[in-house]
């Protein structure tokens, strides 16, 4: 039997598994890798019983195996063995002489796209159209492909008629959402992901709700993921994944109500201890959090996510030395390295093109330009001003959240690579093809980071900047970009890495949106501390620092403000913070999160800033001071304690640094006492800062691409002198001075 006859018996039966199983093992007869893999995917997923045999033919075939996965080739907007395997599927198609093979017009039809001949593609597509099971298929992988290749406006011409056809097409409206969202069509897309959320699938749904949570619709999926319990309430996985989701949202308590409600139905089942485990680890003191992830990285394999996971809470931990946190960075990076060592690119690769006449090609790999995420919030207003005349910049976008800001950094693009589907190697190669000459990593160990790319060197200069506050650990990043403050010389021997030194600071504030100073507060109003940082910052360390402030000033309150601020199990975390060093609870005021223009409001609603420690604010700091709030900080001893240091120094503010805890509780105590003054301040603050360093996004820029020129000089002349602003990987040791003065800290 030819393909072309089970595909008509299948066009009355669609879920008939056994004739799907047939068609699999003729596509593994004929050796088509990609219809095999489909069939014996429907098989699986119609009857696991059928489906065994069908993944067992595969498994042997591992030429089959071998061929790269569908979605790896077609959801992208070109691949370098399109043509291949265009090719191959027009000599099957040859050969089998018209026999109704349904995939093969599909994939034909898309590789016609990809290579540019539009009017084969469309011939495809009909007689794909023509073959196909079940109504409007073909379109919609058509529609899925072109999106996913970043062409959402041909995907919305594409699936806008498959959203109308009856019976309803939920996946059809799903991704119809996803390419209106892509053009900031925010009100059609939201309309078509309602009509998607009414799927009666519980499998579709969970699809739907991965799609619309990293959008920023959490409300949404909650209420989804809600529904999938509704229509499975005895299956305890849908309730594990309401309560992860609601934790991963700051809604503890609602969280723990649902783990509780699935506890009734399986008390002992892994998949709750997990989500147990989320729940405490949102409310759990840092120091705590760190000591866990530690044993929990301790039991996994050494190359997994827990890695990141370690080195990231290690920064937020109090009981740990910049040396020893330096030390966990770099054993972590070891096995990475050891891993992946042997695939890396030979640096011999590049030397043909290390040449100081070259146009510089700058590359950034994030997944992080969208909304409030500060890597766009201080990205962007460089990636829109960067010098055209002598760079090009590529942006790899490892994302899937696109918006106006996403928008707008595409345009400030030379290239932008849409490159959140593709595998380390796949965004290697595309680097190297692209001939990049610097390659800034934005992540760190941050969420959904592409590490892996830097080791396996994909760039003859390689670079750590701005959305990770330390060294990586790994020595195939050659430089990491601070400030004389942030990362002073003599402290070399905290970093892997190469120090590159912007003569400034390190992050310069050029808000993307208005926000306008909000009006003096009433000289009768009473005094209010505040932190709008991230819960996990607020430990020990900051819990016995605020508090000896409150102390000291009887007549405050400290106004908190944080994602789960207004959650009572965050909430009793904090105050029992407080209260273990005297402080009432009542002097506490907690908030929740709210839209980024509101927040910048509330500014208003405090009038002196405390920044926590170990770790800094960053964003928050310059949050306040924009706002026109004074920021009292304490220097710390690596670079996410010295943040806010660095941008009151070149604010010029450097009286509201302090050396030790006393120095910080007398310069509050001294704002306070001339709290009139304080608040009259604003307007002159946001004056001050707008003429600084701090705010000077087009200095800053040319600063960033002299310091890129001079990482290409030393990249292409190693024998010459460096820039005074570099300074090669040593093993210095480190001094233990703090805050000295700018000049002497850039050359310690």
């Amino acid at each position: 039997m030819n393909p072309g006859a089970l595909y008509a018996a299948l066009r009355s039966q669609p879920l008939d598994a056994r004739a799907w199983a047939a068609l699999a093992r003729i596509y593994i007869a004929r050796g088509a890798a990609w219809q095999a893999r489909y069939a014996t995917q429907m098989v699986i997923r119609l009857d696991a019983s059928v489906g065994a045999d069908a993944s067992a033919a595969m498994a042997a075939r591992p030429d089959l195996l071998e061929v790269p996965v569908v979605q790896q080739v077609l959801a992208r907007r070109d691949h370098p063995q399109a043509q291949d395997f265009l090719d191959a599927l027009e000599r099957d198609h040859a050969r089998a002489q018209g026999d109704g093979d349904w995939l093969n017009a599909l994939y034909r039809c898309r590789l016609y796209e990809m290579t540019g001949r539009p009017a084969q593609a469309a011939q495809a597509l009909n007689e794909a159209s023509r073959l196909e099971v079940i109504p409007g298929e073909s379109a919609h992988w058509v529609g899925v492909w072109t999106l996913q290749a970043g062409d959402a406006a041909r995907a919305v011409d594409v699936l806008r008629a498959l959203a109308e056809r009856r019976p309803p097409r939920y996946g059809s409206k799903m991704y119809l959402g996803l390419a209106l969202f892509a053009l900031g069509q925010t009100a059609q897309a939201e309309l078509a992901f309602q009509e998607a959320a009414q799927s009666p699938s519980p499998q579709f749904l969970d699809l739907l709700a991965s799609k619309v949570l990293p959008l920023n619709y959490w409300q949404e999926a909650i209420s989804i993921r809600r529904r999938i319990t509704e229509l499975q309430p005895d299956k305890v996985s849908a309730w594990a994944d309401l309560a992860m989701l609601q934790a991963e949202s700051w809604k503890l308590s609602d969280a723990q109500q649902t783990l509780e409600r699935a506890r009734m139905l399986a008390p002992g089942d892994p998949q709750l201890a997990t989500a147990a485990r989320r729940i405490t680890g949102r409310v759990r003191d840092p120091d705590e959090a760190f000591q866990y992830v530690l044993y929990e990285y301790q039991k996994a394999l050494p190359l997994s996510r827990m890695t990141s996971v370690v080195a990231m809470s290690g920064l937020y931990a109090s009981d740990i030395s910049a040396e020893e946190l330096q030390a966990l960075h770099r054993r972590l990076a070891v096995p990475i390295e050891a891993d992946l060592g042997a695939s890396a690119t030979p640096y011999a690769h590049f030397e043909q093109r290390l040449d100081l006449a070259r146009r510089l090609r700058i590359g950034y790999i994030t997944g992080d330009l969208f909304r409030q995420h500060p890597v766009n919030l201080f990205m962007l207003p460089v990636l829109e001003r960067h010098d055209r005349a002598r760079h090009d910049i590529h942006i790899f976008y490892t994302g899937h959240f696109c918006d106006e800001y996403t928008r707008r950094a595409r345009a400030a693009a030379t290239r932008w690579h849409d490159a959140d589907t593709w595998t380390d190697d796949e965004l290697r190669e595309r680097i190297l093809a692209e001939e990049i000459d610097i390659l800034v990593d934005l992540s760190g160990h941050t969420s959904g980071h592409r590490l892996g790319v830097m080791v396996l060197r994909a760039a003859p200069v390689q670079v750590s900047y701005l959305g990770y506050p330390h060294s990586t650990g790994l020595s195939a990043v050659d430089w990491l970009i601070g400030d004389p403050v942030v990362s002073p010389f003599g402290h070399a021997a905290l970093y892997t890495e190469g120090l590159a030194l912007l003569p400034h600071s390190v992050f310069c504030w050029a808000p993307v949106d208005p926000y306008p100073v909000p009006p003096p507060r009433p000289a009768d109003a009473p005094l209010v501390l505040g932190s709008f940082n991230n819960a996990i910052k607020l430990g020990r360390k900051t819990f016995a620092l605020w508090s000896r402030v409150l102390h000291a000033l009887p007549q405050a309150t400290l106004l908190i403000k944080a994602p789960g601020g207004d959650d009572p199990l965050l909430q009793e975390r904090l105050r029992k913070g407080f209260a273990a060093q005297g402080v009432d609870a009542a002097r506490i005021v907690f908030r929740g999160p709210s839209a980024l223009e509101d927040m910048m409001a509330e500014y208003g609603d405090m009038d002196i800033a405390l920044d926590p420690l170990p770790y800094n604010g960053g964003t928050t700091s310059l949050q306040a001071l924009w706002m026109g709030v004074p920021l009292v900080t304490r220097c710390g001893d690596n670079f996410v304690g010295r943040m806010s240091s660095s941008f009151l120094k070149t604010l010029g503010q450097d009286g509201w640094v302090a050396e030790d805890d006393d120095a910080f509780v007398r310069i509050v105590c001294e704002l306070a006492a001339d709290i009139a003054t304080v608040r009259q301040g604003r307007e002159a603050q946001r004056r001050r800062m707008m003429a600084s360093p701090l705010c000077d996004i087009g200095r800053f820029t040319a600063d960033l691409e002299k310091l890129y020129a001079d990482m290409w000089s030393a990249a292409a002349s190693p024998d010459k002198p460096l820039s005074p602003w570099l300074r090669r990987p040593e093993a210095a040791t480190h001094t233990a001075t703090l805050c000295g003065p700018r000049a002497e800290s850039a050359q310690a």
